[in-house]
């Protein structure tokens, strides 16, 4: 009998906790141990346990389909930053190629301006 107590202390325990940390106050103040309850009152505690662990588990596929939509959010985000690193680089290469270009050009011109002055 000892162990069945302990294990209901410990569930009470862990069922307050998860309630307080999900900010779920009706939980927190619901949960109650059947072992001193008259035995009218047993089925109203049971059922409001059960509803508890209802409201947990909803919040925590909440909780879990969040996080995958943020997670997918970022996965594309990573993508995207990836595409426009790649893209930045591209069009550093193709900047410098081009300055690369104008300066040559810039000399051509500049020779034959020579050579037209020279004539």
């Amino acid at each position: 009998m000892h162990c069945l107590l302990l294990d209901l202390l410990q569930y009470l325990s862990l069922a307050r906790a998860v309630g307080s940390i999900l900010d779920l106050t009706d939980i927190t103040e619901s949960v109650k141990s059947l072992a001193h309850a008259p035995h009218g009152e047993r089925r109203q505690i049971a059922a409001e346990r059960e509803q508890a662990c209802e409201q947990i588990a909803a919040v925590l596929r909440t909780m879990k389909e969040r996080i995958q939509r943020k997670d997918e959010l970022l996965q594309g985000y990573e993508r995207d930053l990836a595409k426009l690193r790649l893209a930045e680089e591209h069009t550093f290469t193709r900047l410098s190629a081009n300055c690369g270009y104008r300066l040559y050009v810039t000399v051509c011109v500049c020779n034959i301006g020579a050579l037209l002055l020279n004539v």
